[in-house]
């Protein structure tokens, strides 16, 4: 009966903490390896994705009330437009920039916690559309449209974009800009960087991570499922300002 039970607590820890513990050193290998393929086996980025929506759509929404408050006519409008019918666009096109594994590879490299650098992306995208749409001509809600057509066909294209709203960067600008993207080191993770922990179910648990291990208070929360016979990241939910 002893044998049993230490066979039955032995396959718990295994199960629960030393698998689990393996895969997330192996999505912290692929990222650091920049390994986009290995960081697919570990990471459902459809999932991913989505668990980020809800925060990412919220925070633009608060941009788009700020927008509205502005003194200048053209964020006005691009304010009006995207509350009007493309927040859930928007919101996409910003996911799109972040929730692949390219962009998640350079992203890490980069410094700065997630929120900040999520903050980075949505003002970045959003000054974008206002800045083409003052150049442009014609019906407003016409070229906000075709602008997002175009931001989300290159969102995913595995760099994030940060040149002024307008500019056409040279291929040797791109180069510079994913050469320094790439160039930045990948933080070391200790325990210190964990907050918080949690069950989310009996095959699910919430870990609490932040990237100042001095913080008190997480930068987000990220869970990881066993699915498909393997433990997986399925969520990451960036705590954002409101």
């Amino acid at each position: 009966m002893g044998r049993l039970l230490v066979a039955i607590l032995f396959a718990l820890i295994v199960f629960y903490i030393a698998w689990p513990a393996v895969s997330a050193w192996q999505i912290y290998g692929a990222v650091q390896d920049k390994d986009p393929s290995a960081l697919s086996s570990k990471v459902d980025f459809l999932s991913v994705r989505e668990s980020m929506r809800p925060a990412v759509e919220a925070r633009i929404s608060w941009k788009i009330e700020e927008m509205k408050q502005s003194q200048s006519g053209t964020s006005a409008i691009v304010a009006g437009l995207v509350q009007g019918g493309m927040l859930g666009q928007l919101t996409g096109i910003v996911l799109k920039s972040i929730v692949t594994p390219e962009n998640m590879i350079r992203l890490a490299h980069e410094k700065g916690s997630l929120p900040e650098k999520i903050e980075r992306i949505i003002r970045d995208q959003m000054g974008g559309v206002g800045g083409r749409l003052a150049q442009g001509t014609g019906n407003a809600q016409s070229s906000v449209g075709g602008l997002f057509k175009k931001l989300n066909n290159s969102a995913g294209g595995g760099i994030i974009k940060s040149f002024k709203p307008g500019s056409q960067p040279s291929e040797t600008q791109v180069a510079k800009k994913i050469e320094k993207q790439a160039a930045g080191s990948l933080l070391a993770v200790g325990i210190d960087n964990i907050k918080s922990f949690g069950f989310a179910g009996p095959l699910a648990f919430d870990i609490g991570f932040a990237r100042d291990p001095k913080a008190l208070k997480p930068d987000l929360t990220a869970r990881m499922e066993f699915k498909e016979f393997d433990w997986q990241l399925t969520q990451v939910v960036p705590q954002l300002p409101q």
